[in-house]
């Protein structure tokens, strides 16, 4: 009776333990897996130089002047939104002609081959986004006091 009492005791104890591989009994990982491990870390390295691990297409067009001053804009793709120097916007909230003006222009953008293609599509866009912020109070006013800010830090 004392053996059975022991063995359930042993066993209730055993089973309470968390049991983890060494790395003896760990089984080697296959040459598939390795090179499928490689190529996700070389991604995350250089999205650039392999194809672009990020789902989202960023363009970023740099500065370009508006009325109300010197403007950093990129349009991104994935999010089918636009930042105008920090502020986020969504492209549907700036109208559909602006909307569709402004996704055929980064387009645009992107394919050109020679500095002087992307100056006239920046150029392009610093109208597009001149036109929202008119368009827009709360962007126009939003984007000033970024400036502003800007200009006394």
């Amino acid at each position: 009776m004392d053996k059975l009492l022991y063995d359930d005791v042993h066993h209730a104890l055993r089973k309470d333990r968390a049991f983890t591989a060494t790395p003896q009994r760990a089984v080697p990982p296959s040459d598939d897996e390795l090179l499928h491990k490689g190529l996700a870390a070389q991604l995350d390295r250089e999205p650039h130089s392999i194809g672009s691990a990020d789902i989202h297409q960023r363009t970023e067009f740099g500065t370009v002047k508006t009325p109300f001053g010197t403007v950093v804009v990129s349009h991104d793709r994935g999010t089918d939104s636009v930042a105008i120097h920090g502020v986020n916007v969504a492209t549907s909230d700036l109208g559909d002609d602006l909307r569709q003006s402004l996704i055929a222009t980064s387009a645009a953008f992107s394919a050109a081959e020679t500095a002087e293609e992307q100056v006239s599509q920046r150029n392009i866009i610093a109208l597009i986004v001149g036109e929202a912020l008119r368009r827009r109070e709360w962007l126009a006013a939003e984007v000033k006091r970024r400036l502003q800010r800007q200009r006394y830090e």
